[in-house]
C-alpha cells in the first residue's frame, strides 16, 4: 500500500491511498459515523469481519457542531 499527497487547486492537500483488492474478502465502504461510536460497534459485529476484509470509512467521523 502507497500513501500519496495530492493537491486540489495548489491550496487542499488530499490523502490517498492505493489498496490492492486481491485476496481480500469483503470490502465494506462505511460513511458519515458522526461519533457514534455504539452504532459503529453494532454495525462492525454484524458484519462479522474475517481477517482478510477490508473496511474503508468515508466522510465524516465525528460530530461537527449541534
Amino acid at each position: 500500500m502507497t500513501t500519496d499527497i495530492t493537491t486540489f487547486g495548489d491550496t487542499v492537500p488530499f490523502h490517498h491511498r492505493h489498496i490492492t483488492l486481491e485476496n481480500r474478502g469483503n470490502v465494506c465502504i462505511v460513511g458519515d459515523i458522526h461519533g457514534c461510536l455504539d452504532s459503529l460497534e453494532a454495525l462492525l459485529e454484524v458484519l462479522d469481519l474475517a481477517a482478510n476484509d477490508l473496511v474503508v470509512f468515508v466522510g465524516d467521523r465525528r460530530r461537527h457542531g449541534p
